[in-house]
């Protein structure tokens, strides 16, 4: 069969290209088209943004290639969009089968199905039921009992809700996922490629999804690759791609196991031994009570990520303020001043911090985010990825600022979300959060960087709220000599 896989992005550089680089590729989507690529399968990928003429390059491609089914996927603040791109499908060709997965379809599974332009929704993983899917199309029969799928009757309308499998236990027997479909859409396709460390959380905290996923299915929720499966990878994606130097470690905690944390590290640093250039890697760790009880365990960790070129760590503080970390996040229950400390021996081993910070929180307060800023700047992150909360459907915090009225879901605004403030907070004023979001910088690293570097950091989050001017932005720094060149003298991240 032909297929076709759909993407769609809310900050883009162009139509064109919307991804900046290698480190934007959904996982999830690139498995499930590299499945059905292995399953023998025709596969072509789209991606649009919300300035994609939508009719008028669905009508090309499907003249083009006429494929017999799509395969979307959707977070929640992109559902709209893909319900657009549903739509245009169908009145293009009503007998397309429109097969729709992702986070929103799973966590919101009764409101999309009733979608007309929608044929069957994945809830959960996808690998194998959507290989399944299309074996019984091919075969010419009316779609039924495939694990993981909501498949609505075309004669009836009746919904078809079968039960979910297994979280998959073995990610080895995942393929590596072929990267070649979304090179046309990528300005720098050999630019910070991310791998697939493994899948789930330990932790619950409130303004994830992941508290919401792993009641989806049974078995268990955090799994990891083997050391030797992801390192092949890595090897693959080198020797196709020789200009890599930089990858990252994709995973929600890169020690949430312990043993394979320092495994990973030894195995990356053997690898690394071996190269002529080095790969810098970078990875996801959050604060645990393992790694600050336990100092020597902490030290062995850092140090063999350090001998492994381990460059930087993504450490998630959210925010400075304990009460809202604990009580409103339920983050792991850790003092700013740990936090502070373990920052400290991490730079002590010559890797970089990187920092996630939320605003704009359910029960934050102005003083709040001071104490945030004040323990940013204690931590002294080289970066900062500061987002302001969005209440993403399905989440314990959502429904959180559902039942006490902090927003109007009539007129939340799923567009420019994390840059812009949803809730109304009686002790944070919307006016207040995006003063806050522009001058971040300015309040954290004031006597730190130079005046400049500040300066421009400023104005890159004022370009932020408002996604045309963002664009603007990216495609001028990633397309032209000069404005590169300025980015990179200033420090633009």
């Amino acid at each position: 069969m032909k297929v076709a896989v759909v993407y769609s992005v809310e900050s883009f550089v162009s139509n064109e290209k919307p991804l900046a680089s290698a480190e934007e590729i959904p996982f999830g989507l690139s498995i499930i088209a590299t499945v059905i690529k292995k399953a023998g399968h025709e596969v072509e990928l789209l991606v649009f943004t919300p300035a994609s003429p939508l009719r008028e390059m669905l009508e090309s491609f499907n003249e083009r290639f006429n494929p017999q089914i799509f395969c979307l996927t959707a977070v929640s603040t992109q559902f709209l969009l893909i319900s657009k791109v549903a739509q245009t499908i169908k009145k293009i060709n009503p007998s397309i089968y429109v097969l729709l997965g992702g986070h929103h379809a799973s966590l919101q599974s009764e409101e999309v199905i009733r979608s007309p332009y929608i044929d069957a929704i994945c809830v959960g993983e996808g690998e194998n039921a959507v290989v399944e899917l299309l074996r019984q199309l091919d075969a010419g029969t009316m779609p039924s009992g495939i694990h993981n799928l909501w498949i609505k009757k075309r004669d009836t309308g009746e919904i078809e809700k079968n039960c979910t499998a297994l979280f998959n236990q073995d990610l080895d027997a995942l393929p590596f996922i072929d990267r070649s479909f979304w090179i046309p859409w990528i300005v720098n396709p050999n630019h910070r490629p991310s791998v697939l460390v493994g899948r789930g959380c330990p932790y619950r905290c409130t303004y994830c999804s992941n508290h919401a996923m792993r009641k989806l299915s049974s078995g268990k929720y955090l799994r990891f690759r083997s050391a030797d499966n992801l390192i092949a990878e890595i090897d693959d994606i080198v020797t196709k791609s020789p200009d890599v130097i930089d990858i990252y470690l994709e995973v929600e905690t890169i020690a949430a196991n312990p043993q394979y944390a320092l495994e990973l590290g030894e195995k990356l640093n053997f690898y690394n031994s071996h190269r002529k250039t080095p790969i810098n890697f970078g990875a996801n760790i959050a604060p645990s009570r393992r790694l600050f009880s336990d100092k020597e365990f902490a030290e062995n960790l850092l140090k063999s990520f350090s001998g492994a070129n381990v460059k930087y760590l993504n450490i998630g503080l959210e925010s400075g303020s304990e009460r809202v970390r604990n009580e409103v996040l339920k983050r792991p229950n850790h003092t700013n001043e740990e936090i502070i400390e373990f920052c400290a021996l991490v730079r002590n081993y010559g890797i970089n911090i990187h920092m996630f910070v939320l605003m704009g929180l359910p029960g934050e307060t102005s003083k709040d985010f001071k104490d945030t800023i004040q323990i940013v700047r204690k931590c002294n992150p080289v970066r900062v990825y500061l987002s302001i909360f969005f209440p993403y459907p399905g989440t314990d915090l959502y429904i959180y600022a559902r039942n006490y009225k902090l927003f109007d879901e009539s007129t939340l605004s799923m567009s420019a979300e994390r840059v812009r403030p949803s809730l109304n907070l009686p002790d944070f004023s919307r006016r207040r959060v995006m003063l806050e979001f522009i001058f971040f910088y300015y309040n954290v690293y004031k006597g730190i960087w130079p005046a400049t570097k500040i300066m421009t950091h400023t104005i890159r989050s004022l370009f932020l709220v408002f996604p045309r001017l963002n664009s603007l932005y990216k495609y001028l720094t990633l397309n032209f000599k000069l404005f590169i060149f300025i980015k990179e003298r200033l420090k633009f991240s």
